[in-house]
């Protein structure tokens, strides 16, 4: 069995936090979005992975490992293009299965590509998905009518079949190489429904956390998954004042500097050489590298990426805040009903009745003078 990571779509929905590079580049709580990816296939005991990046994305990649490949898809954001040149490079190892990891699928505990696996490996079906109740988020790769374990229809995610109730494509897919010939050389959505058609598509179904990060306000739902994927410690070389309060599962990396009377509530990420001020409050939330939270700021259930500032006494709640971005001293995103509800998010409030509470979305490079005031669900670039 080889692993193939799908990571060359360009992120086009979650701009403005994707301008300047794909979203499996984005850093996520001290990780590309594309090495979850790589995690979930090596928990399943997958050793051989070929990684397809967007076209030029190929050099210098942060990490090399043994038995990854990475190979560049000639058109960035074509599942056609990528399929080909995985089936290329597949062809090349003599494998004859596959699993593909879909960037940008995040689930918790670890373990839905093995359980993926497993079913493939025993059920004879010649392709095998996940399958995620859900009932947002329907915009993904696949809408899923599930007949015990066979997928009775796979449909573009904007069909007259998309319902509540059902099934998503989870991120995960197994089959055998002619399953690949086929994606390589015709429709994703046709290939998998006339599986589906004949019977041939087999499905399992996911009951942990899970969600798919296609949109801004997705990330946010990603604090609790990636919380249960990463270890609570302290590491060597942080430096943690003695006064500083730490509550649940909380992780600081090395380098990390949280100063007197910081109040750090899990789950809570706080990643390389970032700093917490004096008397800041964070949580659970996601501070990654390199950033700066100021004295006396509040960051609650907000993502702060790379290098990006919080000014002094701000407030900063269910938001994302971009890389490199300067949030000013007094600074307050409000929090509430948006004017204008998020495409992503109608599906959810229609079928709840509950409209979302949201903060604000910062692009990065985005400097905020002090005291400025971010409406609900109002995104500034």
């Amino acid at each position: 069995m080889i692993g193939v990571v799908l990571a060359g779509g360009p992120g086009e929905r979650l701009s403005p936090l994707s301008k300047g590079k794909p979203k499996a580049f984005l850093r996520l709580a001290g990780k590309l979005l594309l090495e979850y990816s790589l995690d979930e296939l090596k928990n399943a005991g997958v050793n051989e992975i070929v990684i397809v990046v967007p076209p030029n994305w190929s050099k210098g990649m942060p990490w090399a490992l043994e038995n990854v490949y990475i190979v560049e898809q000639e058109t960035e954001g074509s599942l056609e293009s990528a399929f080909n040149i995985a089936l290329k490079k597949v062809k090349e190892s003599k494998h004859s299965e596959i699993i593909f990891s879909f960037v940008g699928f995040l689930s918790a505990p670890k373990g839905m590509a093995r359980s993926v696996l497993e079913f493939y490996s025993s059920s004879g079906y010649p392709a095998v998905v996940s399958a995620v109740p859900v009932i947002s988020g329907l915009e993904t790769y696949g809408f899923i009518k599930l007949r015990g374990s066979r997928v009775e229809t796979f449909k573009p995610p904007f069909s007259e079949d998309r319902r509540f109730g059902g099934y998503v494509f989870g991120g995960i897919l197994v089959g055998n190489i002619d399953v690949l010939e086929d994606l390589a050389n015709k429709n994703y959505y046709e290939v998998l429904s006339s599986l589906a058609s004949k019977g041939l598509l087999g499905a399992t179904v996911w009951h942990g956390e899970w969600t798919e990060i296609g949109y801004p306000w997705d990330i946010l739902e990603s604090i609790n998954i990636v919380s249960k994927l990463i270890p609570s410690r302290i590491e060597m070389g942080a430096f943690i004042s003695r006064d500083v309060i730490i509550e649940g599962n909380v992780l600081i990396e090395k380098g990390a500097i949280i100063k007197s009377g910081a109040i750090i509530e899990g789950p809570a990420y706080i990643g390389k050489n970032s700093i917490v001020g004096r008397n800041s409050i964070l949580i659970s939330s996601i501070v990654n590298d390199d950033a700066v939270i100021m004295d006396r700021a509040k960051v609650e259930k907000s993502v702060i990426m790379d290098r990006a500032t919080v000014g002094e006494c701000s407030l900063i709640s269910n938001s994302v805040v971009g890389e490199d971005a300067k949030i000013g001293p007094y600074v307050l995103v409000e929090v509430g009903k948006p004017e204008n509800i998020p495409e992503r998010l109608k599906s959810y409030v229609k079928f709840t009745r509950r409209p979302p509470r949201l903060g604000g979305i910062i692009g990065p490079k985005t400097a905020l003078r002090p005291f400025s005031i971010v409406k609900p669900g109002e995104i500034i670039e």
